[in-house]
């Protein structure tokens, strides 16, 4: 297990976001790495998991989880059990063919239905293909959304200005489709196959390369959008050519890389021929390619994206009594946990959540600075516009600074919320008597006192 720690995470003061990052690591998977060193970049405390390395020590492993979010990379065969029993929110970013009624589509899906139901998240690992989307929705994944992957690192991928030494190259997997077509291409043109996950190595064979392939795995389906080889190629300063994709994304035919005609072999091979030889026009859509990618796209954007779906606070402990105490689990059981602790009192320290600016309020209300109290609450509810408690602290606020109107204005958007409570109604229709409206004021009051008198234990919004 890799772990590593940042000097300070930059969304709360002395607040440290602890990510664990459940991926394979290892041979061909580095965009793993290229998640963990965003993540470290981005300020989080990262620990990073083989679970296929470590798939027989799994339940002693997954145990000793104590962080703020897991995220899955595929996980096939993690039992769902130890999912669940993770203590916090867990995301599961799966980008395996499933929209199919082919053998690779069907086995994927009998993968993923192992244990989808376990995670909080299911996030597409790809753009908005609705079709793939909707399968994880009928399947009953939790809080499906998508987030692109792009694992352009520019230490990484990179011009390296070298000579082209390679017509037409090819990486990846050889499967039959791609090894029928390299095959005819070979009686036409010089080709370079190459079977190496090393990143580096990929990257000088990308620069030393004409033209760079793009070749779908199968005959029978179009792909659904460029995947992450494409911006390794394009983000190294590389010619692409590129089958087509039903969804293209931003990077242009003609601009940032050339697409050939899906299962069109005449069509590849003219426009190998045309971008052979006319250089100059070949390396401007190169150059410009690489700019493009260089300028718009990252690993850190794109687990930013990610991690918008993601609600920290989903399993956060709470804290018994007045904003101090013991801190629970998710599950509920009280716990000594340094790190449990500081996610219980983040809601109240940090000034990215509602909760902190209402507790400031709160003091300030108690201390009779209404001026101070109001600013605070009134941020308080800008974030949080349901917060109950701050809208009726700030009308309370309101009525101490003399602006009952603007407290009438926050009582009535807290009777949108909670239209049966009976102690804002009552302290409504006191206001309203306050301000002389004798209707109004009966109304509500009368409507209070109906509601239910037992349950009005409050002293009134100002004596």
């Amino acid at each position: 297990m890799k772990q590593s720690r940042a000097t300070e995470l930059q969304t709360g003061p002395s607040v440290h976001k602890r990510i664990t990052l459940l991926w394979p690591h290892k041979e061909n998977h580095h965009y793993s790495h290229v998640i963990y060193r965003a993540l470290i970049e981005m300020g989080f405390v990262v620990d990073m998991i083989d679970y296929r390395e470590l798939r027989d020590k799994l339940p002693e492993v997954l145990g000793s989880i104590n962080s703020d979010l897991v995220i899955v990379g595929r996980g096939e065969g993690i039992p769902p059990n130890l999912i669940r029993n993770l203590p916090c929110p867990t995301l599961l970013w799966y980008g395996e063919h499933i929209a199919g009624k082919d053998d690779a589509a069907v086995m994927r899906l009998r993968e993923i239905k192992f244990n989808n139901e376990a995670f909080d998240y299911v996030i597409w690992f790809g753009d908005n293909d609705t079709d793939a989307i909707q399968v994880l929705r009928d399947i009953g994944c939790n809080r499906v959304g998508y987030a692109y992957p792009c694992r352009f690192d520019p230490t990484i991928y990179r011009n390296l200005d070298l000579p082209k030494i390679y017509d037409v190259s090819f990486v990846g997997t050889l499967t039959p489709r791609r090894k029928a077509i390299l095959e005819i291409l070979a009686k036409r043109f010089k080709v370079e196959f190459r079977n190496i996950w090393d990143v580096e190595d990929q990257v000088r064979f990308f620069n030393q390369s004409k033209i760079v392939l793009h070749i779908n795995f199968a005959p029978f389906i179009t792909a659904a959008y460029l995947n992450m080889r494409t911006f390794d190629v394009v983000g190294s300063g590389s010619f692409m050519l590129h089958e087509d994709v039903v969804f293209p994304g931003q990077l242009e035919h003609g601009r940032h890389l050339v697409y050939w005609r899906f299962n069109d072999i005449d069509d590849l091979m003219d426009k190998i021929e045309y971008y052979l030889v006319n250089e100059g026009e070949r390396e401007e859509i190169a150059r410009a390619g690489y700019l493009f990618v260089r300028d718009n796209f990252s690993a850190k954007k794109a687990i930013q994206a990610l991690l918008q779906h993601v609600d920290f606070s989903l399993y956060a402990p709470k804290l018994d009594g007045p904003g101090y105490g013991v801190a629970r689990d998710k599950f509920g059981k009280e716990t000594k946990s340094l790190n449990e602790l500081y996610k219980a009192l983040e809601p109240v320290t940090s000034p990215q959540y509602a909760q902190s600016f209402y507790e400031r309020g709160k003091i300030y209300h108690d201390l009779e600075r209404w001026e101070k109290a109001a600013e605070m609450l009134e941020q308080a509810i800008e974030m949080d516009p349901d917060f109950s408690n701050a809208i009726y602290l700030l009308a309370s606020s309101y009525i101490r600074l003399g602006r009952e109107k603007a407290a009438v204005r926050e009582m009535k958007r807290l009777l949108d919320i909670e239209p049966l409570n009976p102690e804002v109604n009552i302290a409504l229709g006191e206001l309203y008597l306050r301000l002389g409206d004798k209707i109004q004021g009966r109304f509500y009051k009368e409507k209070g006192l109906k509601l239910s008198p037992q349950r009005f234990h409050g002293e009134g919004l100002a004596k």
